[in-house]
């Protein structure tokens, strides 16, 4: 996938909708979450493979959201990564938690698991991180970043 068409992917007509964006830039951090760990589970245990796989994903995700999903946050980069990267630990282990939950019915099962574990967690990622880690400017209730910060929670430019 070019970039070019990552942009239009996120950017596409469905992307006033930040929940549409957020999609779009889960798709991609997704892609690479999944390739990594149909790899690396072929080498180790599924539920370390999730682990390592979906922290690949989370610098992609944050990268993309930052950008293109939330761009008008009044949360520094610094203070948003933090706080999206906490979010994303919890998302994690709720994921590996129902893999391991899902295996203990059938231990054969890998890509089900992940599956299954991916839908779940998407909507608690896309509401924890709209609202903790890239509020809205208080101001406009946008997140086009167009009205006045609170003291100390300005946007810094990556």
């Amino acid at each position: 996938m070019t970039t070019g068409k990552i942009y239009q992917l996120i950017t596409g007509p469905l992307s006033r909708f930040s929940i549409s964006r957020f999609a779009a830039s889960s798709v991609v951090a997704t892609a690479v979450d999944y390739l990594a760990y149909v790899l690396i589970s072929r080498l180790i245990a599924p539920e370390t493979a999730n682990l390592i796989s979906q922290s690949m994903g989370l610098v992609v995700n944050f990268t993309l959201q930052r950008m293109f999903v939330f761009p008008g946050s009044r949360r520094s980069v610094k203070a948003s990564f933090v706080i999206s990267f906490s979010l994303s630990l919890v998302g994690i282990l709720l994921a590996t938690g129902i893999i391991f939950l899902i295996r203990l019915l059938d231990d054969e099962l890998v890509l089900l698991p992940k599956i299954t574990a991916t839908c779940l967690v998407f909507f608690y990622n896309y509401f924890s991180k709209k609202h903790l880690a890239f509020p809205a400017d208080n101001n406009t209730g946008d997140q086009s970043g167009s009205g006045a910060a609170e003291p100390g929670l300005t946007r810094e430019e990556p």
